[in-house]
């Protein structure tokens, strides 16, 4: 080879060597850029732009670690968006990548884990759920040592699951994830909030409002502070207290937080979002109690629109809505409105049991 051509071969090999590092670096920013709108609560933005650089991974080597973080990351921020169809398989090619290749490193996954579960939790899947949260569990333990913040994570999210089964180590959970929060140096203010709702929400449900009233409010507070006014955390934490202060009977404070958290998720996610049944349930249940019949009916007949639009019409969140409208008409009289629904609910349960299943 001559002088040229090895001068021609280095300056080939120096541009390929710029290209690719201006490609890493251009990745990088975007899923800085995303997380950060994601964290903001602007989850069609940070869609965008985890879209973006999840095309850039691609162009990496097929077992590059990056195409995982980036599945990972664009699979969680459509979870949140509530499109658990869309996300379900990003999130699993994640996890197969992941585990396939010979260079991920396994504290790499427990994330992938981690969201995974949380979509099979939201799916009706508990058992897969709490097999995928053990696991990512284990692995931050491992890798990150027992008082991680990750850890406190898991820890919450296995409070709240085995909460939702009804195991009787929710609370244990909850408060040693609290107890590992509030001991980090740089805690996550949106973590502790996070923690403090749910553990509030599980007292509420124990009918302990005393405990719950305060874990709320400074719940709240956290977030309004770290996150802006008008966050879907925020819209969450008020839906809480919205429900608090029905039970307690302060119906004038719990209609103003609920009409709240309404507005805040009709901005970030339109009004169709099943992010938005907590709230539209909460305040409906208010207005029968405050014998506000007819607004309590079209409230939860915009809730069972909503849940026809985000689950198959079998599917136990759509019966169950399906069900109480039904009774809600039969005890105002309305007779033939109420038979509809009944037999909609008849069809959608016969259509969901194994009997009625095609052969093949």
């Amino acid at each position: 080879m001559g002088i040229v051509e090895k001068e021609l071969l280095v300056t080939i090999l120096s541009l390929a060597v710029l290209r690719a590092a201006d490609l890493a670096a251009n990745w990088e920013s975007r899923m800085a850029a995303g997380s950060r709108l994601e964290q903001q609560g602007r989850y069609v933005d940070a869609e965008r732009i985890f879209r973006e650089a999840l095309a850039q991974a691609r162009a990496f080597s097929d077992g590059d670690p990056r195409v995982v973080t980036s599945l990972n990351n664009l699979g969680h921020v459509i979870y949140l968006l509530g499109r658990y169809g869309e996300a379900e398989p990003l999130l699993r090619e994640a996890l197969a990548r992941g585990e396939r290749s010979a260079t991920q490193n396994p504290a790499d996954l427990a994330p992938v884990l981690n969201n995974l579960a949380q979509l099979c939790r939201a799916t009706g899947r508990p058992d897969e759920a709490d097999s995928l949260l053990t696991r990512a569990l284990r692995i931050w333990e491992t890798r990150l040592g027992q008082n991680h913040l990750h850890v406190a994570i898991a820890l919450n999210n296995l409070g709240q699951l085995h909460e939702a089964l009804g195991r009787s180590d929710s609370e244990h959970l909850y408060r040693r994830a609290l107890q590992m929060c509030e001991q980090q140096k740089e805690r996550s203010d949106s973590v502790l909030a996070t923690i403090l709702n749910n553990l509030g929400a599980f007292y509420a449900k124990a009918s302990r409002t005393t405990e719950a009233l305060p874990l709320y409010q400074r719940a709240l507070e956290i977030r309004e502070r770290a996150l802006g006014p008008n966050h879907p955390d925020v819209a969450q934490s008020l839906t809480n207290l919205g429900d608090l202060y029905r039970i307690e009977g302060w119906y004038n404070k719990a209609e103003t937080a609920h009409l709240r958290a309404i507005s805040i998720l009709e901005g970030t996610f339109g009004k169709e979002n099943a992010r938005l049944l907590p709230p539209l349930e909460n305040l409906a249940s208010l207005y029968l109690q405050s014998r506000r019949r007819t607004e309590a009916e079209r409230l939860y007949a915009r809730a069972l629109s909503i849940a026809e639009n985000t689950w198959p019409a079998q599917h136990a969140e759509v019966t169950a809505r399906v069900e109480r409208l039904a009774q809600l008409y039969r005890a105002d009289g309305r007779k033939q409105a109420a038979i509809e629904l009944y037999e909609r609910s008849l069809v959608n349960r016969g259509a969901s049991s194994p009997g009625a299943r095609s052969r093949p």
